[in-house]
C-alpha cells in the first residue's frame, strides 16, 4: 500500500517521528475526539487548521461535505474561530449560511451569484415535493446545475 509523502499531525506534545510533519498546538478538550480509539481533532478544529493551507474553493467544499455527512454543524465551526487565523472563508460560510451544497459546481455558482450581486437562492431545498439545486422563492424560479446523475428523477 502506498502512503502519502507527508503526514501532518497536530499535537500538544513535543513528539517527533520520521516522515511526520508535527504541528504543535494547545488543544482544548473540546478539540479532541476519538476515531477507532485514536485521538483526533474534531472536524471543526481540523477545518480551522486547514484554513491556513487550503484554497477557498477546496475549504468551502470540505465544509459542505462535513455538513452533508452530518459530521459537523456551523455552530461547531463558529465556536472554533479566533482572531489571528486565516478564517475569512469560514466566517463567510457562517455569516451567510445556506444548506450544504452537493457539488463544486453549486459552490462555484454561489460565488458567481455573490460576485455579480445576484439574489442568493435557497440551495438544495424541496419544491413541490422535489429537491432542487437552486430556488429563488420570490421569483418562483428553480435552477438545476448538477443534472440527472445527482438526482433520482429526470
Amino acid at each position: 500500500m502506498a502512503h502519502p509523502a507527508r503526514v501532518d499531525v497536530t499535537t500538544p506534545g513535543k513528539h517527533r517521528h520520521p516522515g511526520i510533519n508535527v504541528h504543535r498546538s494547545r488543544l482544548a478538550e473540546t478539540d479532541i475526539t476519538h476515531q477507532y480509539g485514536i485521538p483526533t481533532t474534531t472536524p471543526a478544529r481540523t477545518l480551522l487548521d486547514l484554513a491556513d493551507v487550503l484554497d477557498p474553493a477546496t475549504l468551502t467544499r470540505a465544509v459542505h461535505e462535513l455538513r452533508l455527512r452530518k459530521l459537523m454543524r456551523l455552530d461547531d465551526l463558529a465556536a472554533q474561530l479566533a482572531p489571528g487565523r486565516k478564517t475569512a472563508v469560514l466566517r463567510r460560510l457562517i455569516e451567510r449560511p445556506t444548506r450544504p451544497t452537493r457539488s463544486e459546481f453549486e459552490d462555484a455558482f454561489l460565488v458567481f451569484a455573490d460576485r455579480y450581486r445576484l439574489p442568493r437562492p435557497e440551495v438544495n431545498t424541496i419544491v413541490a415535493g422535489y429537491e432542487v439545486d437552486l430556488f429563488w422563492a420570490p421569483q418562483r424560479l428553480v435552477g438545476e446545475l448538477d443534472g440527472y446523475d445527482t438526482h433520482e428523477f429526470r
